[in-house]
């Protein structure tokens, strides 16, 4: 069964947005697709379909992936179907996506805005290192530098100890 009840809804269950590839680099604020929704008569080539199957298949997993970026769709304002990316520095990149499959176009975007494999590794090593627990990098919080090591191996100072401030503030301690 290739979708679940309701409107196409297997497209906006949390594993099909999980498995979204495009990572866009941080310094892209806009997307802006351009494309022509009307289907064309038989006997002419459909310019805008890679694109209208990009919309349909792949916005919600960009979307999802890449909340810091606006994306817009404009319908039947232009007769050839483009991206343009805006970019933190107000510049703009122009793709030209006529007549090319969905599969290319996410090929082609990721290449030229999207980040690589080896920059979202970088990314996840980074993230690791601040977290801690079990199937963590750091068994406990004490392991990270600049914290108070654990009481089981570093014994605290008694002012750090709650039966001391229990015994302080009841004045049994002079």
């Amino acid at each position: 069964m290739p979708f679940m009840k309701g409107v196409h809804a297997f497209r906006n269950t949390l594993s099909y947005l999980n498995q979204g590839k495009i990572v866009f680099k941080h310094d892209v604020r806009v997307m802006l697709i351009n494309y022509n929704s009307e289907r064309v008569e038989p006997g002419r080539s459909d310019v805008s379909k890679g694109v209208r199957d990009l919309i349909f298949w792949h916005l919600n997993q960009i979307q999802y992936k890449n909340p810091q970026t606006q994306i817009l769709t404009i319908q039947n304002m232009t007769p050839t179907p483009f991206l343009t990316f805006i970019l933190g520095t107000k510049q703009k990149i122009h793709v030209a996506v006529d007549g090319r499959s969905k599969e290319e176009i996410l090929k082609h975007v990721r290449d030229i805005v999207g980040k690589s494999d080896e920059e979202l590794k970088e990314e996840e090593v980074l993230e690791d290192q601040s977290l801690f627990g079990h199937g963590s990098a750091r068994h406990c919080i004490c392991e990270v530098p600049g914290q108070v090591p654990c009481p089981a191996f570093v014994p605290l100072p008694k002012e750090m100890t709650g039966k001391y401030q229990v015994k302080l503030q009841k004045g049994e301690l002079e």
